[in-house]
């Protein structure tokens, strides 16, 4: 008997045959370069022209897919025309004389180590750059990039960690649960698979110890995977599908604790399509409303109108409950031509989210005009908080703000620490904050004198 165990990342109890995903693509031999007599011009234009094939073939897999996994999968087919990746290679080519195939392989690894630098959230997006590396290779060479394995039972699927462009076309009716031996709680592979209600492990070392084949319990509550498959397996497999066919209901109101006190179930949206599942659902509200899915894709801000249009069709879903909107939150893994600086050096704790409105401040109070406008259209009770927030003066600022408009409560999303050191003090305005956290050298911190807050 062996067992191993993983992070669960969405529950479920399945009892089911193994199938390891095809091996990644093979790197490259070290130090390949060009045959002699090649012309490196030529070879180099390989690279965008490999790219651009990438890019349509994950474009028409987004078509097959829905909600975040065809966000994810559009962002991933645009990561695959990213210059910093194919220039960097095409350099790589026409100045050291690497074959387009190692070049490209060099540079993905400069761009994901980067991100896996910057830790977190984007540390996590270095798999998306590695996969799209290897299916640039793959179409390269003129070989058939990896996949999820072709079988007609349904099964478990084992792998190293998915792509998106994997896990997004992920089929329910065939794989039962998921497991990786790489991945976090946060990566693409645990996001869709929760989306897709399938059963799935991240981080769980030695998976790949058990061959094909072989037949395995996986407790996905608990992060367990085992190839002792009992009689108690088979009855928690047998309730959990039962469960499945016959969920549990929930009619409103919230829970009771042992001492009275109520406890709300609370939706995570992203808008209003969103918002009409939570409600069929008999969520007692929201507790978190990510409008910068209303931003994304796009080169210019939506206007007043149309953001109010959108938060009240949100909103009149949850008549007399409370919706906890979070303001824009771009910058990182969101960034947004009308609003972030491409050039912002430390994207992750840099100028993003609330302090886009230092330089930008329209964007915000638009945004607030439109909620406040929203809210007395319907009946629902918003709770507006700005994320990105380190110091008191941003709270005062913020909650001014939210109050002028009789957004009432106004709440903040502490994200980073208060330095035990102010920078030095400039002249007060309410136009960014008067002290700022410590990062980064590269950080741009603090504002300039002719931008910096004072109190009013």
């Amino acid at each position: 008997m062996a067992q191993y165990t993983g992070v669960a990342v969405s529950p479920g109890r399945v009892i089911g045959t193994i199938r390891t995903m095809a091996p990644p693509v093979a790197e490259p031999a070290a130090g390949a370069t060009l045959p002699e007599g090649a012309d490196a011009q030529t070879e180099s234009e390989r690279i965008p022209a490999a790219a651009a094939a990438v890019q349509t073939t994950l474009a028409r897999l987004a078509e097959r897919a829905n909600g975040d996994g065809k966000k994810i999968l559009e962002a991933t087919a645009q990561m695959a025309a990213d210059p910093s990746l194919t220039q960097t290679a095409q350099g790589l080519v026409l100045s050291g004389g690497k074959t387009p195939e190692r070049a490209v392989w060099e540079a993905g690894d400069q761009v994901a180590s980067m991100l896996e630098n910057l830790g977190g959230y984007m540390a996590e997006r270095a798999t998306d750059v590695r996969d799209v590396r290897a299916r640039i290779v793959a179409e390269l060479r003129g070989e058939q990039a990896p996949g999820i394995p072709e079988v007609e039972e349904p099964f478990v699927l084992t792998a190293i960690d998915l792509a998106p462009a994997d896990t997004a076309t992920l089929d329910p009716a065939r794989v039962l649960a998921l497991v990786t031996s790489d991945g976090g709680p946060q990566s693409h592979t645990a996001i869709l698979a929760r989306q897709l209600g399938l059963p799935a492990i991240v981080a769980a070392k030695g998976i790949h110890e058990f061959p094909d084949g072989t037949e395995v319990f996986i407790d996905a509550g608990f992060g367990t995977i085992t190839d002792e498959v009992t009689e108690e397996h088979q009855r928690l497999s047998e309730a959990w599908a039962e469960l499945q066919r016959n969920p549990l209901t929930y009619e409103g109101g919230g829970g009771v604790l042992a001492d009275g006190t109520r406890v709300q179930l609370l939706a995570n949206i992203g808008g209003a399509k969103d918002a009409e599942k939570a409600a069929a659902a008999h969520a007692d509200g929201v507790g978190l409303f990510r409008t910068e899915f209303l931003f994304l894709d796009r080169e210019d801000e939506p206007g007043v109108e149309e953001q109010t249009a959108a938060y009240s069709e949100t909103f009149a879903h949850f008549p007399g409950k409370k919706v906890v909107v979070r303001t824009i939150d771009a910058g990182a893994d969101k960034p947004l031509p009308f609003l972030t600086d491409a050039d912002e050096p430390n994207p992750a704790l840099g100028v993003r989210a609330y302090r886009t409105s230092w330089e930008k401040r329209s964007v915000l109070t638009n945004q607030l005009d439109a909620i406040a406008a929203a809210a007395k259209s319907t009946e629902a009770k918003p709770w507006v908080m700005a994320p990105m927030i380190a110091t008191v003066d941003e709270t005062e600022d913020f909650v001014g703000l939210c109050r002028e408009r009789g957004l009432e409560p106004a709440g903040i999303m502490v994200e980073t620490p208060r330095p035990r050191s102010p920078p030095t003090a400039t002249s007060p305005s309410r136009t960014s904050p008067r002290s700022a956290p410590t990062t980064s050298p590269s950080t741009r911190w603090p504002p300039t004198a002719s931008s910096a807050p004072s109190r009013t």
